[in-house]
């Protein structure tokens, strides 16, 4: 009944998405923003299936930062959308690569896998609205609005996306094509006095924080930002970590990646608050995901707040100033 009420809830998000994509009420928040964050925006999301369904995947990303000038949320959508649909036309075990080919003024998002791929009648109309790949004993069919609603996003980020495949059983190819844009010019670092980092560190009481997230730079990035403010933080990895790290240390807060390589952070979250230690717990998702179903997942399984990545200094600071029952709100979608 869950696995059902949760395809059911992706199918009808999907229908509203696509009803307001072609009614042109989605406005895109267009800034310069890296390839490598949409993508992790995306992996965020589609990870815990990918590994549910056992497969491979290979990621080559650059080094150096691609630059495009794209809403991350909707890309991070649409990227995901076909991870999200190689998984589920690929037998389990099977393999999705996701490369990433710079050229000299746009940049090419290539996922491939080894699934059913797509006949080559079809490949003219993959991406038309309820136009579906049929495969005998397929049962994670949806309705065929993955596809199309990816190209109208797409397209109104001024690119296009195409399909490869030699036909059926022969894998299939699908690639995102955007214009690049210059890397934005850095500001200059300001300069802050010892007062102000005293009055930084003094605004909260002390903490006892832990984080959890797969991403190591990012969680150390996140407890050294934690500890400016004097906070003491803890990191952990993966969900059966982070449920071990709580129970031993009793932390005042929990930040909480989604998408774990284990238990995802739905799940963690319930565990604890099933256990009496951390009903009053103050636990805030930290996600790449700020649509509002994502904000619906986190409020039931039992997160207080919910915050889109990257997470910024003074957006975490307003929450730890804040009282833990609840009371009060601010803005945690951006």
């Amino acid at each position: 009944m869950d696995r059902q009420l949760t395809l059911m809830v992706r199918l009808i998000d999907d229908l509203l998405d696509m009803s307001r994509v072609s009614k042109g009420k989605i406005e895109l928040k267009r800034v310069p923003t890296t390839i490598q964050s949409i993508v992790e925006s995306a992996l965020e999301s589609v990870k815990p299936f990918i590994d549910q369904r056992q497969h491979t995947l290979v990621i080559d990303l650059p080094e150096t930062p691609i630059w495009v000038q794209a809403d991350l949320t909707r890309m991070g959508q649409a990227v995901a959308n076909l991870l999200n649909n190689a998984a589920k036309y690929t037998p389990v075990g099977g393999t999705i690569t996701l490369r990433i080919l710079p050229e000299e003024a746009q940049v090419r998002i290539c996922i491939e896998d080894n699934g059913i791929g797509v006949p080559l009648d079809m490949q003219g109309r993959i991406f038309d609205l309820f136009t579906q790949v049929q495969s005998n004993g397929n049962s994670q069919q949806g309705l065929g609005i993955g596809l199309a609603l990816v190209k109208h996003l797409v397209e109104m980020h001024g690119g296009r996306i195409d399909v490869e495949s030699a036909g059926s059983d022969c894998g299939s190819v699908f690639t995102i094509v955007m214009p690049l844009v210059a890397a934005p010019a850095e500001e200059p670092l300001a300069e802050v006095s010892p007062a102000q980092v005293s009055g930084a560190i003094h605004a909260t009481a002390s903490r006892h924080i832990l984080i959890v997230d797969d991403n190591i730079q990012s969680a150390q990035t996140t407890g050294w930002m934690l500890e400016l403010l004097g906070h003491r933080c803890v990191l952990a990895h993966n969900g059966s970590d982070a449920l071990a790290q709580a129970e031993a240390l009793r932390p005042d807060v929990i930040l909480l990646d989604i998408g774990l390589p284990d238990l995802n952070g739905y799940e963690v979250c319930r565990r604890l608050r099933a256990q009496q230690h951390f009903a009053h717990t103050q636990i805030i998702a930290q996600t790449g995901w700020g649509q509002q179903r994502d904000r619906d997942l986190a409020h039931q399984a039992g997160f207080d707040h919910h915050l889109v990545k990257p997470l910024r200094l003074e957006q975490i600071a307003a929450l730890l100033r804040m009282p833990d029952d609840g009371t009060e709100d601010v803005d945690t979608d951006r």
